[in-house]
């Protein structure tokens, strides 16, 4: 966990070195640091929200989009030149999941 730290006095916070990543590269990383941490929540039903709702975790989503990675590159082959892959589906965690496993296999998607 981050922890914060506090120092007295008037002085003005020094600004955080912030290191560029790519968001694969984040979602990998928290899935190595804290599997356990929630990425998103979704219902459980599509008509509802009375039934609850289902967490996904970043270990989970990692999981997901590396098998979704393999999954394209052993139906379609590497990407050689940035093609454009089309998703049609609900707005949810699995656009996001596709969007990042065409990254790995070398594709886009839209």
């Amino acid at each position: 966990m981050a922890t914060l730290v506090f120092k007295e006095g008037y002085q003005a916070p020094k600004p955080v070195i912030r290191q560029k990543q790519l968001l694969n590269h984040i979602v990998d990383g928290m899935a190595v640091a804290r599997p356990q941490a929630v990425y998103a929540e979704y219902p459980i039903s599509s008509t509802n929200y009375s039934a609850g709702f289902t967490k996904l975790t970043y270990g989970a989503f990692a999981n997901a989009i590396n098998g979704l990675a393999w999954w394209i590159e052993d139906h379609l082959g590497h990407g050689s030149d940035f093609e454009t892959l089309t998703y049609f589906g609900p707005n949810d965690f699995r656009q996001n999941a596709l969007v990042l496993a065409a990254c790995k296999a070398g594709y886009k998607a839209c």
